[in-house]
């Protein structure tokens, strides 16, 4: 049977059918497929309440700033564990210094998550308390509160990793406020598109 005579019926699909279909069209990258398989699908009525595209939008940003906060904090200890384990051991190894922007980077994305969460007037870590890594996440946000995190550090470790010719940077790329509008841009776009139209 080929593709085209089972396309016929996709209106026959049970959710878990259609589901199962998307996800392999996705990962295989067959777009044309993937939105037949959407076209097909029967629509129901859904009625839901006004503040649901934000609750959903927020959930998303949420569990996907976790990740990238719990991924640096996993990455922290991983530089600090290898640099520990040199023979070097000197505050001029790049795996030290590797560790303290990293520092940086973790301490401002949190701090982007908190000033983004306040100007919703939200709890920042609420949905996060009882998740795998917090503890280590609240841990190395501890350590990175420290003076050696700083922003002229980062900077530094940005100059010293730019390629050969390219003009050295004189301003912090990376800072609360900018990670903040990110966030606060990415999070419209997400009530929008969780928006019935």
């Amino acid at each position: 049977m080929n593709t085209h005579s089972v396309a016929k019926h996709y209106d026959t699909l049970t959710p878990e059918e259609r589901f199962a279909l998307l996800v392999a069209a996705q990962a295989r990258g067959d777009q044309a497929e993937y939105r037949r398989l959407q076209d097909a699908a029967p629509r129901v009525a859904v009625s839901e309440q006004t503040h649901q595209p934000i609750t959903l939008a927020f959930l998303e940003i949420s569990w996907a700033k976790f990740v990238q906060l719990s991924d640096l904090a996993a990455n922290i200890l991983t530089a600090f564990i290898t640099w520990r384990s040199t023979a070097k051991k000197d505050e001029d190894d790049p795996l030290i210094h590797n560790a303290l922007a990293l520092g940086y980077s973790l301490k401002t994305h949190t701090a982007a998550w908190v000033m983004f969460c306040e100007r919703h007037r939200l709890a920042p870590f609420v949905f996060w308390q009882k998740l795998p890594g917090f503890v280590r996440l609240e841990m190395m946000l501890g350590i990175v509160e420290g003076a050696l995190f700083s922003p002229e550090g980062y900077l530094r470790w940005v100059n010293n990793r730019r390629p050969p010719g390219a003009p050295e940077k004189t301003q912090v790329d990376l800072t609360a406020e900018s990670a903040a509008r990110e966030l606060e841009s990415w999070f419209q776009e997400r009530v929008a598109w969780w928006t019935p139209t």
